[in-house]
């Protein structure tokens, strides 16, 4: 994956990227945990709503017509359903852990820190409003459909920024790194920041 600054944030504004390691990450996660997402995997779960802050149906899909959206889930093996209202729920349950193609390592390979409901509890658009874990744009669970605890998930987080460097990109450079070798982001910032992105597959 490559990433090219055109408009650094001002200084003091935040917008740093980080770079997470996955293969130090799963060094340092508990065994048990470790088992767990291996025995279980993990699944999921997406919501998209005719209202609210979400994305549309036709944003998401590009057509509102159920019959090619109905297509493009059993292509990749998704389930889904439709609500009363035409909300649509749909989710899909994979590993947790993925193997490097060139080396064969075995690396952290999912998005249980970020893709859990707990992640928008303190997210500006959702921080303090009265929406069920299903509700929102998106949640996982273990692949049994079980809960993921709490705990887990702080193990999971804790270790995660043990695991990553940040940084201040400047005007014209460029960031390249191997996309299942390391999970990206960026800390949130103020005033104009402007990056672009592109992933290379072979």
């Amino acid at each position: 994956i490559i990433f090219f600054c055109d408009v650094p944030p001002e200084q003091g504004n935040g917008g740093e990227s980080v770079i997470c390691d996955v293969r130090e990450t799963l060094s340092k996660l508990d065994p048990e945990i470790v088992d767990k997402f291996d025995r279980l995997g993990i699944q999921y779960r997406l919501y998209i709503s005719s209202s609210g802050k979400y994305k549309s149906i036709q944003n998401v899909f590009g057509t509102t017509d159920k019959v090619i959206i109905q297509k493009f889930m059993e292509d990749r093996g998704y389930g889904h359903t439709w609500e009363n209202d035409g909300s649509l729920y749909y989710w899909s349950t994979l590993p947790a852990f993925r193997t490097h193609p060139k080396t064969k390592e075995r690396v952290w390979f999912n998005s249980a820190s970020l893709g859990h409901a707990s992640f928008f509890r303190d997210h500006p658009c959702y921080a303090g409003m009265d929406i069920p874990d299903d509700k929102l744009p998106y949640t996982c669970y273990y692949g049994d459909g079980s809960e993921i605890e709490t705990e887990t998930l702080r193990h999971i987080r804790d270790v995660m920024w043990q695991s990553t460097v940040g940084f201040q990109m400047e005007k014209g450079e460029v960031l390249v790194y191997d996309n299942i070798y390391s999970q990206h982001g960026r800390i949130g910032y103020t005033g104009e920041r402007k990056m672009y992105v592109t992933l290379i597959t072979n």
